[in-house]
């Protein structure tokens, strides 16, 4: 879908995506996907990504940590639902693994504890030991934590 875009609709266009960048970070595959949705051709497209990157609008390490952080502290992802998140927007998986292994111990373990416990306290009273396991363990795994973290955890925190 390619219009006929004066310099007026260009400016409109950049007010927008500004405006979009502000309000949150953003990474290229968004802009790219609002740059599209209002009608701006891919050489265009090309040319405001690259004006956007050197105005600091974007900047991928920043909405990493962003993402990272947002996703650990309200929606209680673990690492592996990040990662492949943040993969699936186009992002470089090196910088994707530094801001995941700046995420502190302490605090992952401490979250994955509370989420056992509440999800504890929600399962049936009268669903056996290892129901009561597997439904934990399986409700870890969806948020995207690690097995090999959490099978620990739930041992030692469910009976």
């Amino acid at each position: 879908m390619s219009l006929d875009l004066n310099k007026e609709d260009l400016n409109s266009i950049w007010t927008k995506v500004t405006r979009f960048c502000s309000y949150r970070e953003r990474c290229e595959k968004e802009i790219r996907e609002k740059l599209n949705a209002l009608g701006l051709e891919a050489a265009k497209q090309d040319k405001f990504v690259n004006k956007l990157y050197e105005e600091n609008y974007i900047n991928s390490k920043r909405f990493i940590s962003s993402y990272v952080r947002g996703k650990l502290l309200y929606n209680f992802w673990g690492k592996t639902k990040i990662r492949y998140a943040l993969l699936n927007k186009g992002l470089e998986k090196k910088v994707i693994e530094e801001e995941l292994n700046k995420v502190n111990g302490s605090d992952y373990k401490a979250m994955v504890e509370k989420l056992i416990v509440k999800k504890k306290i929600s399962i049936n009273k009268k669903e056996n030991i290892y129901q009561k396991k597997y439904k934990i363990s399986n409700y870890l795994f969806q948020k995207g934590f690690e097995p090999e973290f959490f099978n620990e955890l739930i041992e030692k925190l469910v009976s």
